[in-house]
């Protein structure tokens, strides 16, 4: 399992009790506004995505630890260039490979533990993901943030690849794509509007779905062909184009970069990591739960896959237990079995072994949330944040009484 440690980094200060703190397969960040739950994913994306880039050959060591280039290179991609201090003390232990940036210099060790290291595919999905439903032709903007423009590249590619339509997590509606006039479409009953007309919440959601669907579905065609021979040898053309352009002195950075990732989308990959920021934003709490189901049906679709989710939502970390809760339910009776997959679907039920919950305090603090049978406590911040409101209502009924007499 990876491990990640983070130190006066951005709002992250002692981080978790000054440990190392294990990423889980189903990862989720929870706590208030600012208190650094992207940053978290962030950095766990970075660092994901650098050993993969390693391990494939695709940077050298002395690449990345020269000019600061972590830094200036890396971290700037998710635009958490600025959240380095003095005294920032960060480390990641992957599959094959332990990162650490202290006193100002980023090291690399290379693990020798001989374990299988699965080629992940990366998807960063930014809060800001609306952007791409509301602008028409988006992809023609200049000077986009790195990580908003890649998920628009694959949201381009995944609208490309759907036949005439797609349904929806939300009953009665679905989406169509005019590949000839470029058209995005939210289809409903007895009616048809183009998404940028559509509510913001359905601007939020159809991207993640199709990006999700498409990317998760990419790597089970992948998996069917990989032993095709066309397939080795396009692998290994791939290698060897890349290498050239690693030892190019003629490119500068960016451009061997630019070339590099591009040839990058045409790798075979082996399972699915998926960073979703506020998979809730905009969405009615039944749509939430759909949503949270669709990403736990793309996580269970291949071996190997990792979800990151960062929320504010108390009905997105309820919704989980829910889906930890009926794993552990086991009935023959069909009756039974047909009320269990109203509740939770058995694509998206998960075990509570491959689950963590981490709760970041406005104080810069980390702390796992407890398990009670296997379940995630309700006892956390957002679930804390209902019950004041169910407290204030106590008061002011207390207030009315008061001015009453």
């Amino acid at each position: 399992m990876k491990e990640i440690f983070v130190r006066n980094f951005g709002p992250i200060k002692d981080g978790f009790n000054g440990k190392m703190m294990q990423v889980y397969p189903i990862t989720l960040f929870c706590g208030d506004q600012g208190s650094g739950k992207s940053t978290m994913a962030k950095l766990i994306s970075s660092f994901s995505w650098l050993e993969k880039a390693l391990i494939r050959g695709d940077v050298k060591e002395k690449w990345i630890t020269q000019y600061n280039r972590y830094v200036n290179n890396h971290c700037a991609y998710h635009n958490i260039q600025n959240y380095f201090k003095e005294d920032t003390e960060l480390r990641f232990k992957g599959t094959n490979y332990k990162f650490v940036y202290k006193k100002s210099k980023f090291y690399i060790e290379e693990l020798n533990n001989n374990k299988d290291f699965l080629m992940p595919q990366i998807m960063y999905v930014p809060a800001e993901r609306n952007f791409m439903s509301v602008i028409e032709d988006a992809e023609k903007i200049k000077n986009l943030p790195h990580s908003l423009s890649t998920m628009l590249a694959e949201y381009e590619k995944a609208k490309k690849n759907i036949g005439a339509k797609i349904t929806l997590p939300i009953e009665g509606y679905s989406f169509q794509y005019d590949k000839l006039n470029k058209v995005s479409w939210l289809v409903g009953e007895g009616f048809k509007l183009r998404l940028h007309e559509a509510a913001s919440g359905f601007q939020s959601l159809i991207p993640l779905i199709l990006v999700t669907r498409y990317l998760a579905n990419k790597i089970l065609v992948q998996d069917e062909g990989s032993h095709n021979k066309s397939s080795i040898e396009m692998s290994e053309r791939l290698e060897k184009r890349i290498k050239q352009l690693l030892y190019d002195d003629t490119l500068n950075d960016n451009i061997r970069t630019s070339l590099i990732n591009q040839l990058n989308t045409l790798y075979k990959n082996d399972c699915f990591l998926n960073i979703v920021e506020e998979p809730e934003q905009n969405l009615f709490p039944k749509s939430q739960k759909n949503i949270l189901m669709e990403l736990l049906s793309a996580f269970n679709s291949h071996s190997g896959n990792g979800l990151i989710i960062t929320t504010h939502s108390p009905y997105i970390v309820n919704y989980l237990t829910l889906a930890i809760k009926s794993n552990e339910i086991k009935c023959e009776d069909d009756l039974i079995k047909a009320r269990l997959e109203n509740i939770v679907p058995e694509h998206s039920r998960i075990s509570s072994k491959n689950v963590c919950i981490y709760e970041i305090n406005n104080n810069g603090s980390i702390r796992e949330l407890e398990k009670f049978m296997d379940i995630p406590s309700d006892e956390n911040f957002l679930n804390a944040s209902l019950r004041e409101s169910d407290e204030l209502f106590g008061e002011l009924l207390e207030i009315q009484d008061l001015c009453a007499r």
